[in-house]
């Protein structure tokens, strides 16, 4: 008999909450926004991320069509908010307890690439315009990152001095010609991924430790 192999695909273990359902209509009124209008959902981590946040920030005010949900993390919600100033199609958060929810309920996120992050997207089949954190060791968010671009599941821009720019070209580019059209794209080019369900992954590895 072959030996058996010695390293094993499970995905990375996601929260068993994602495969609850949510209401999308119940979660965005709550937060005060329009149910009928494409949300995307900006987070750079539980601590946030300053160039992302400033650049998110300064594209905003030019994306008509959308409306964003802004997770800052708490060293930067205060600055943040205050860039913001009022408005009926932005929700600036420190935090929030309802990742899950959120990822599930929006029609873009933009975001970091690590692992797990990946991994709920891959989940979700979320479309995300990815700005891998520029120090991780080895660039291993870039690398990360282009399996979901080469695929047609996300953009990837770079976090640098033209992250504001980049982001401007990454909306445009989801809007021309129509971006119910780009969106539904994207969420089915993640059924090209040949990567497990990361709903599982928890059970397998234990599974497998338990079967050594």
């Amino acid at each position: 008999d072959p030996p058996a192999p010695k390293a094993v695909l499970t995905s990375t273990p996601i929260r068993q909450e994602f495969a609850e359902k949510v209401d999308r209509t119940d979660l965005l009124t709550r937060l005060g926004l329009d149910p009928s209008r494409k949300t995307v959902l900006v987070v750079g981590g539980s601590q946030g991320a300053k160039n992302l946040n400033l650049a998110v920030v300064q594209t905003v005010q030019k994306q008509s069509p959308w409306q964003f949900i802004h997770i800052t993390g708490d060293r930067w919600y205060q600055t943040i908010r205050g860039m913001y100033g009022p408005s009926d199609r932005v929700v600036v958060l420190p935090y929030s307890h309802e990742i899950y929810a959120l990822l599930k309920v929006v029609d873009l996120v933009v975001c970091r690439s690590g692992a797990s992050t990946l991994s709920e997207l891959i989940y979700c089949r979320l479309p995300a315009i990815l700005v891998p954190f520029p120090h991780a060791a080895a660039n291993h968010q870039f690398y990360n990152a282009k399996i979901l671009e080469q695929k047609g599941c996300a953009l990837l821009v770079t976090d640098n001095t033209d992250l504001k720019e980049q982001l401007e070209q990454a909306f445009k580019k989801l809007e021309m010609p129509d971006i119910s059209h780009n969106l539904s794209a994207m969420h089915r080019a993640y059924r090209q991924l040949d990567i497990p369900n990361p709903i599982f992954a928890a059970k397998e590895i234990a599974q497998r430790l338990c079967n050594l």
